[in-house]
């Protein structure tokens, strides 16, 4: 696991994202962009699924799970997808927002991962200003203090409003809760 500080904060602390991405040019590239873009934050990279689970175990071992995931798809050992039915099925990893960013296009993939409830599904971009916009984001997706707790809350969730190239589009994320 690398760590890289990059300015973000959450309920008035620095925003703590855990990326999940086999690709150590990737995860370079997102350390460039944290400092291109001025935002404060902590990022801890792992190249795998299994790595990404058990840094959560860990870390909802000692209360201290992460604000949010960033996971690439195409991984190792266990992919994206996999990754993403663990987390919904985990009363104690479910509310972690996950936003997937892939170098893949295609639909299946994008719809798929929405029904398993992530927040955004970005692909990966080819120019770094790019990149930059993207991680300059990553605050609004994080996860809050005051996150939603009942069912009906998270019920409440489910419809997710999300913006494509194409115009808004709603997705209805019945796998997760």
């Amino acid at each position: 696991m690398k760590r890289a500080s990059g300015a973000a904060l959450v309920d008035g602390r620095r925003l703590n994202v855990v990326v999940a991405d086999d690709d150590r040019h990737d995860q370079l590239l997102l350390t460039m962009a944290a400092e291109e873009a001025g935002v404060d934050l902590d990022l801890y990279f792992v190249d795998d699924g299994v790595r990404l689970l058990a840094m959560l175990d860990d870390r909802a071992a000692e209360d201290e799970l992460p604000d949010l995931i960033v996971l690439d798809l195409r991984m190792p050992r266990l992919d994206g997808h996999q990754v993403l039915q663990l987390l919904a099925e985990d009363p104690a990893l479910w509310r972690i927002p996950v936003v997937v960013l892939s170098s893949s296009s295609d639909r299946a993939d994008i719809e798929a991962t929405l029904n398993c409830g992530v927040r955004s599904y970005k692909t990966k971009p080819s120019e770094f200003s790019e990149l930059t916009r993207f991680v300059s984001t990553l605050a609004s997706y994080a996860r809050r203090e005051d996150a939603m707790e009942s069912a009906d809350d998270r019920q409440a969730l489910g419809v997710t409003d999300l913006i494509f190239a194409n115009g808004p589009m709603s997705v209805i994320s019945c796998h997760r809760w």
